[in-house]
């Protein structure tokens, strides 16, 4: 039972109880020819880094458009927008970003190129 369990809930993990680790459920996902799942969250969500917002912008399109109108009629005081204090979306994808200011947000995993469209090139 968990730690976080109540009354109401009762908490297992079976796959912590059996000694595994994130390497072994990437093996078992290997060995059985499964894909690694993505992360779980909301399209909106602005722990999202960089390169997850281009996914995002690649392959939800619309998704990405409700993101960046939510974050244009939100009333700022002291963010900057999704991105929180270090940018917003908006700026993002209309590419008004400084490099340095993605490779920070983006906590040194490495940024697939977005900067054209798909033209058989």
């Amino acid at each position: 039972m968990s730690k976080y369990s109540d009354a109401k809930y009762v908490y297992w993990h079976p796959i912590y109880l059996a000694g595994w680790n994130r390497d072994d459920c990437l093996k078992s996902l290997d060995v059985v020819g499964l894909p690694v799942p993505p992360k779980s969250s909301c399209f909106f969500c602005p722990e999202m880094r960089p390169q997850e917002i281009f996914d995002l912008q690649r392959d939800e399109p619309e998704l990405l458009e409700r993101a960046l109108a939510m974050e244009r009629n939100a009333v700022l005081t002291d963010i900057k927008g999704l991105g929180k204090h270090d940018y917003s979306w908006n700026d993002l994808v209309a590419g008004k970003l400084p490099l340095a200011v993605i490779q920070k947000a983006n906590r040194g995993k490495r940024i697939e190129c977005v900067c054209a469209e798909d033209n058989g090139v």
